[in-house]
């Protein structure tokens, strides 16, 4: 049977459990390998016994029941570290961790933000602090040091509710700009839910007019457009911001002409680029019809160089008939004709005889009278 890691035995971190913690995050055996260890929702009521866990870069301790921060003295590689929904009071314990960059400790009793969390801990970029109980202009002054912050979460305290220093409530707001303008890379800042700061006039124009970096106020972004009219408000009041709105406006108008000129132009271009293309396909139709045509005639050509041939050779054939006929026709008269003419020879010679015979026989016969 699987043993039950979710919660802790009496709150106390074990090297026992933590070592069947690892396991069962697929973690290793061996401590200081580890770079992240959970440790949320367990019941914890004290850190300890993680001097091993030197490799640790994120710990996640939110959500326990714990009331100090201590027993990290040794995990020095911390760069993320959540201890939100605790019972803290107090920040301490994690100044040697210099390469902390994000902290979140929301959801606790703290009421001071101490200087040496800035002095020491340099590259901190996000800090939360929201549902707290930071109530004095003294408990935020400790922020002036935190210069790498680029998020701030200070919503849901109770800033201002008390006035110290003799300082009246606006004394007190324009120091408080001033810390926050200390802070040269503020993205973003969370304000709301501090009932006090709500009645600082015209709120969201001063904290924008105030930090020129901020993007981000509470639950809004900050757009150029409300940059650009709370920058004129900030340097001649309501009516340089109507002469800004103005301007913007008209700027609005402009670019919107512009994009419609574009628009028609980029048509007029598409039907241009469509009829030079309906053009090009019409003279390729005509040079493949006329390439067609010269294929058709080289082929008759070639077809017809046989076709001559062969009547040549018909016409001889029909010529050599043609004299062969003859030649027979002429044999045959000559054999049709030789009998003719043999028995024609036969007479001329009997006559030839008969002359010569009687011939002889007048000779014989004057020379018996004789």
């Amino acid at each position: 049977m699987a043993e039950d890691l979710e919660k802790l035995p009496n709150g106390r971190i074990t090297n026992d459990y933590l070592r069947k913690l690892c396991k069962s995050k697929g973690g290793y055996m061996t401590e200081h390998l580890n770079d992240k260890l959970y440790l949320q929702h367990k019941g914890v009521s004290k850190i300890e016994n993680l001097e091993k866990f030197t490799g640790v870069k994120v710990l996640w301790l939110e959500s326990n029941a714990i009331h100090e921060i201590q027993g990290l003295e040794e995990n020095k590689e911390i760069s993320c570290l959540y201890l939100h929904e605790n019972c803290i009071e107090e920040i301490k314990g994690i100044f040697h961790c210099t390469k902390l960059h994000t902290l979140n400790l929301s959801s606790n009793f703290i009421t001071h933000i101490p200087e040496e969390l800035g002095l020491n801990c340099t590259n901190i970029q996000t800090l939360d602090l929201s549902t707290n109980a930071l109530k004095t202009i003294d408990s935020v002054r400790g922020l002036r040091y935190l210069t790498s912050l680029n998020i701030l979460d200070l919503s849901k305290n109770k800033l201002f509710e008390e006035l110290t220093n003799g300082m009246d409530y606006e004394q007190t707001i324009e120091e408080f700009l001033t810390i926050l303008k200390s802070i040269k890379d503020l993205r973003l800042l969370r304000l709301e839910g501090n009932e006090m700061l709500k009645k600082i006039p015209n709120y969201r124009k001063k904290i924008i007019g105030s930090l020129p970096s901020l993007t981000y106020l509470d639950s809004m972004p900050i757009f150029d457009d409300e940059r650009r009219t709370v920058t004129a408000w900030m340097k001649g009041g309501l009516d340089a911001e109507r002469e800004e709105r103005k301007i913007m406006a008209q700027e609005k108008k402009d670019k919107e002409r512009r994009n419609f000129e574009a628009f028609e132009q980029l048509i007029q271009q598409s039907k241009k680029e469509e009829k030079e293309k309906e053009s090009k396909i019409e003279r390729e139709q005509v040079e493949k019809k006329v390439e067609e045509q010269k294929e058709e005639e080289e082929l008759e050509i070639i077809e017809d160089v046989p076709i001559r041939h062969m009547s040549c050779q018909i016409e001889e054939l029909v010529l050599e008939d043609i004299t062969n006929e003859e030649d027979t026709q002429e044999t045959k008269q000559d054999l049709i004709s030789s009998p003719q003419n043999l028995a024609t020879q036969e007479v001329s010679k009997a006559q030839e005889i008969v002359v010569n015979m009687s011939e002889e026989t007048v000779g014989d016969s004057l020379f018996d009278i004789e």
